[in-house]
């Protein structure tokens, strides 16, 4: 018998899903250009999904 999980009974892996674009801090040109791809609610959340990894001692 298959059972499906739904969202609310099953947790995701904490850190998947986010991608990351770096570059050089005094590069303007190219951070101008990423500026459009930064969404301050993902940021937000990847950054509480790091801090709940480092809390739970994941990622070591």
């Amino acid at each position: 018998m298959d059972i499906i999980l739904g969202p609310d009974e099953i947790l995701y892996a904490v850190g998947q899903g986010a991608l990351a674009v770096e570059c050089r801090a005094n590069d303007e040109n190219t951070i101008k250009l990423l500026e459009p791809l930064y969404d301050l609610q993902t940021a937000l959340r990847v950054t509480a999904e790091r801090s709940f990894l480092k809390t739970l001692g994941g990622g070591m």
